[in-house]
């Protein structure tokens, strides 16, 4: 169904069109609107904020080659993932930053990287395909979220704020229940739902995916699944992966800040990057392990 077709069917026009007094007439504007919105509703991922992160390459002044990008990451690490905020929510601490939440994006960060390998070869290569397979920004802070939890359980001054069908577009939620809950020693509230927001004929989750609950050690992992092929003017192409893992663990909760975990994880994966590019190199065609 067209975008203009899904603004047409809103709840407040259901209201404008239909007319109470008719009954079968409102019956069949609902089924109707019913069948249009379940074409209209999409889910969307929070859109998150934009993090610097360092820059380890710089465009060649005089390009040297063309590298194309081909981009197979799954649909779900293109969208950015909350990390949950309250205390209570603690077992929905990990969040998840994609690269179009990244700036510089790391993707224009590799293409620098492999002109700049080509230019140092005796024969620079006619062009170079870059393919990404998966680029996994994970943060990970269960253990901050339950240490305070806990700390708050103990002492008797966890409030628990449940709100359903709320406008976070309004200055004041409407329509909103909400319930206060406070916890003696002892005693542990359930874990709160994964949060789903309605507005207008989109879905925003907020809460990690399946795939990253249990997988992942606290910190910041940033993890690449990638291979680079150069085209020679002759011969076989050359293809080498670029697959790279960083780790940037907390010791410390207290001193624990996420921007700069998440650049030095983002700057050591792309340092291994350009380690791998300047390997010796291997016979052409064949990937290297």
């Amino acid at each position: 169904m067209s975008p203009d077709l899904c603004r047409l069917f809103t709840p407040r026009a259901a209201r404008l069109m239909a007319r109470p007094a008719d009954a079968a007439g409102t019956l069949l504007m609902v089924s109707v609107l019913s069948l249009s919105l379940a074409g209209c509703v999409e889910l969307e991922e929070h859109a998150g904020p934009q993090l610097s992160v360092p820059a380890v390459a710089a465009r060649p002044d005089v390009p040297v080659l063309t590298v194309r990008l081909k981009d197979e990451r799954p649909d779900w690490e293109r969208h950015y993932h909350e990390v949950a905020s309250r205390p209570e929510n603690w077992r929905r601490g990990t969040g998840f930053v994609p690269l179009e939440n990244l700036q510089p994006n790391p993707v224009d960060q590799l293409q620098h990287l492999i002109e700049a390998e080509a230019a140092t070869r005796s024969e620079v290569p006619l062009w170079a395909e870059l393919k990404i397979q998966s680029f996994r920004l994970v943060v990970n802070e269960v253990p901050r979220l339950e240490a305070e939890f806990r700390r708050m359980q103990r002492s008797g001054s966890l409030r628990v704020n449940i709100s359903v069908g709320s406008d976070p577009g309004g200055p004041r939620e409407r329509g909103a229940l909400s319930q206060q809950m406070r916890s003696s020693a002892g005693e542990v509230p359930q874990e709160m739902p994964r949060t789903s927001r309605i507005v207008g004929t989109r879905i925003m989750r907020i809460g990690p995916p399946a795939e990253l609950e249990g997988h992942y050690t606290p910190g910041i992992t940033c993890r690449l699944e990638a291979e680079v092929t150069w085209f020679p003017a002759a011969g076989p192409p050359e293809t080498r992966l670029l697959n790279c893992s960083v780790l940037v663990p907390v010791e410390n909760w207290a001193g624990y800040q996420r921007d700069a975990a998440v650049q030095s994880a983002v700057e050591q994966l792309l340092l291994q990057v350009t380690a791998k590019l300047h390997q010796s190199e291997r016979s052409p065609g064949s990937p290297e392990s």
